[in-house]
């Protein structure tokens, strides 16, 4: 396939049919993606992916919409189309920075480590002010209801007793009523970002529109270190979480008293997608861990002021 890549992207985007010299390179994730090098170490000039029409298809608009309003930190779509079989190939442009496996050579110190945080929110502004600028992808959520369905359907809650502990998180989301809100990238974590100079983008929108829960993606990206960093990163759980939640509760995105039961809501929701991977079976471990500290001893992952 690696051969292919080459002659496959000069066909369909005209632009590329004067590069004579590429070389291309498969990032294996959830789904293997094939970048596409011309020259530039630092910078794929394109990212081609295979898959189902609907994913591919759905991957398309979604990106054509998103970069319209956001171009500084999403790919743009470039083309959606079939390919050998019943696959269609989607390609977009790439996006220079580093990935999540090579942050740590960025980040020397906790400032660092603290500054990358920030970056990443700022990025997430940007693409939640182009996904709330889509009437469409715009809506009401009622978190407690959310809640409430995912803790009675967890296999983890029910079968170490802890069903009954997260009534008081549904209890508080309930009190928040019906949330006018927008879609969550759904993934929002640093192995879905790019990480330059001057620039951080954001990749993967394979769980773009699943949720629509305040919070989520900021959850995301602060679980997304310790999670990721195989222990080089020096902040906690506990810390990165208030990093990441702090600024929209001062900007009034949701109450203090709410978080504990969206964290608990991003958890059993991101265990329950684990479920169709053997591969994170590592990963839901470790968040059903974090279940099970977050309803036992709050403040171990939040401080004071998120549990009160």
């Amino acid at each position: 396939m690696l051969l292919e890549i080459p002659d496959l992207v000069r066909d369909l985007i005209p632009r590329a049919r004067s590069i004579e010299a590429m070389s291309v390179a498969c990032v294996q994730t959830t789904h293997p993606k094939y970048l596409v090098f011309n020259g530039n170490a630092e910078r794929p000039a394109f990212v081609v992916q295979f898959g189902a029409r609907e994913a591919m298809e759905r991957t398309h608009r979604t990106l054509v919409r998103v970069h319209a309003g956001a171009p500084a930190v999403v790919p743009q779509s470039l083309v959606c189309t079939p390919a050998a079989g019943d696959e269609y190939v989607h390609i977009q442009t790439g996006l220079p920075g580093l990935p999540w496996f090579r942050i740590a050579d960025r980040c020397r110190s906790r400032a660092d480590w603290v500054s990358l945080l920030h970056r990443g929110l700022a990025a997430l502004g940007q693409l939640q002010a182009a996904v709330a600028a889509v009437p469409e992808w715009t809506g009401t959520v009622y978190p407690g209801r959310e809640l409430r369905a995912l803790v009675e359907s967890s296999r983890e809650l029910h079968d170490v007793g802890l069903t009954a502990d997260a009534t008081a998180g549904i209890e508080r989301l309930d009190r928040l009523g019906p949330v006018f809100t927008a879609y969550r990238h759904g993934d929002f974590s640093v192995n879905n970002l790019l990480i330059g100079d001057t620039s951080v983008g954001i990749i993967d929108f394979d769980e773009f529109g699943e949720t629509m829960m305040p919070l989520h993606d900021e959850i995301g990206l602060a679980l997304s270190l310790p999670l990721s960093q195989q222990g080089v990163c020096p902040l906690s759980v506990r810390e990165c979480l208030e990093i990441c939640v702090t600024p929209a509760i001062a900007r009034g995105d949701v109450a203090a008293p709410a978080v504990p039961g969206l964290l608990l809501h991003h958890l059993l929701w991101r265990i329950e997608r684990c479920r169709a991977w053997q591969t994170r079976e590592r990963l839901r471990a470790t968040l059903a861990r974090y279940v099970s500290e977050l309803l036992a001893h709050p403040q171990s992952l939040l401080t004071a002021n998120l549990v009160d």
